[in-house]
């Protein structure tokens, strides 16, 4: 293979498995982070799609999902790889009041990290 055509398919290959940048716990620091400041926006960019979708059809306004979402995250503990599918990543974190911790799902899209479930 030429060196030009080598390095050309080493460019294809990472840029179809890169990842967007930072860590897939971040999106969740910044969901609870826009919460606690009451940024509905903000908020609401930090979920997929598909998640967004599914609030809308639900009906609830801006300040009744921050209500309902209204918990102070303690601390992300720790951040693994789906075993269903291996671009989800799983973030367990510790939300303050709360007896046992939360998992919440993560994504890549739009290339950023999404919460997909929580």
């Amino acid at each position: 293979m030429r060196p030009a055509r080598f390095v050309f398919v080493l460019w294809m290959v990472a840029a179809c498995s890169s990842s967007p940048p930072g860590h897939p716990a971040d999106a969740v620091k910044r969901f609870f982070q826009a919460v606690e400041t009451g940024d509905c926006n903000a908020a609401i960019d930090t979920l997929s799609q598909a998640y967004r979708t599914e609030l809308k059809q639900r009906n609830l306004s801006c300040d009744e999902y921050i209500e309902r979402w209204r918990f102070q995250l303690e601390r992300v503990i720790e951040t693994q790889v789906d075993g269903r599918n291996k671009e989800a990543h799983l973030v367990r974190v510790h939300i303050r009041g709360r007896q046992t911790d939360s998992i919440i799902r993560v994504e890549a899209e739009d290339g950023q990290w999404r919460i997909f479930s929580m």
